[in-house]
């Protein structure tokens, strides 16, 4: 058993979660069938099917747009203090545990933890070799950087000759929305 949910985003930039009959006003931008049940193994499977069928129907982009918005949306909710704490709260009035129909775990925990070391000397130490040979490293990178792909060429600044590093990178997409 599943359902098909539309990730809808209306003319009042105001998520909505709505099926096909509620949509003349606003824009979809990625329909999602969902299952009944839904766990680790079945979200990368739908994943593969949004894949499928943005690229079989010609939609990638629109599909990229709608992952963008979505990926704004969950990280605009879940920072929100307001939301964090509402789910604290309930989870607290269960034990602080909850497990859903299906299967899913939501428990409090601690986030964010740090430990503050600068108390002690040797620590401050160590940290100010680490980070005098972290410029060092940088310094010298910068000087790799200057030839390309194994290219010899002569640092103005020191005369020496420098084999210049190979450079790797992928190509990919990158999104932007409007403010």
């Amino acid at each position: 058993m599943s359902y098909t949910t539309d990730y809808i985003i209306n003319n009042d930039i105001d998520p909505l979660f709505v099926d096909d009959s509620d949509a003349p006003a606003s824009t979809t931008l990625l329909s999602v069938e969902v299952p009944a049940q839904v766990n680790k193994t079945t979200v990368r499977q739908y994943a593969q099917n949004i894949i499928d069928n943005a690229i079989e129907d010609n939609r990638v982009l629109k599909t990229a747009e709608g992952l963008a918005v979505m990926e704004k949306l969950v990280k605009a909710v879940r920072e929100e203090t307001r939301f964090v704490d509402a789910v604290v709260d309930e989870l607290t009035l269960n034990n602080k545990v909850l497990t859903t129909p299906n299967g899913t775990l939501i428990e409090v925990t601690e986030v964010g933890v740090k430990y503050d070391y600068s108390h002690d000397e040797e620590w401050r130490n160590i940290k100010a070799e680490i980070d005098q040979q972290t410029l060092l490293l940088k310094q010298r990178e910068a000087v790799l950087k200057i030839a390309r792909d194994g290219a010899e060429k002569v640092d103005e600044n020191t005369g020496e000759v420098v084999i210049g590093a190979n450079r790797k990178s992928k190509t990919s997409y990158k999104i932007t929305l409007a403010k």
